[in-house]
């Protein structure tokens, strides 16, 4: 794909590959989707916050139901796992997320009534008469 980039070799032969097409977790299990498919892979571990681990699983988890995926959740440095919930801005981060998590949960059915818009059509431009195609005057 040419928007993913990979990087040099970091342990065990493994790499790490960055996809720069995708702006939402949605657009990122589609890129590595379609990555995975074409590289011909059957497993990956997934790294993401652990606040955000249920919503990615469950976006890849469609984008690749043949794939097994690995989850990794990652806790940041002042984030004790045992007690997450004790960290004073982990309510709203789970609220908000949860809100992302239930559209995505959500988007088959709502698609099913409201497909998603398609990509507008390409701007075309007005030639100027008797000008030659695709020559700049």
């Amino acid at each position: 794909m040419s928007g993913l980039k990979k990087l040099k070799t970091i342990v065990f032969g493994a790499c790490i590959v960055l996809g720069h097409a995708a702006d939402n977790t949605f657009g990122n299990a589609r890129e590595t989707a379609d990555w995975m498919h074409e590289e011909g892979y059957r497993s990956l571990r997934l790294v993401t916050g652990w606040y955000h681990m249920r919503r990615s699983l469950l976006e890849f988890e469609r984008a690749m139901p043949r794939v097994r995926i690995i989850p990794h959740p990652v806790f940041a440095h002042h984030v004790d796992p045992e007690r997450w919930w004790s960290w004073h801005g982990a309510p709203l981060l789970l609220l908000g997320e949860y809100d992302k998590f239930l559209a995505s949960w959500a988007r088959p059915v709502l698609n099913a009534f409201w497909p998603p818009l398609s990509a507008p059509p390409p701007v075309r431009t007005a030639e100027l008469p008797g000008a030659v195609p695709g020559k700049m005057q």
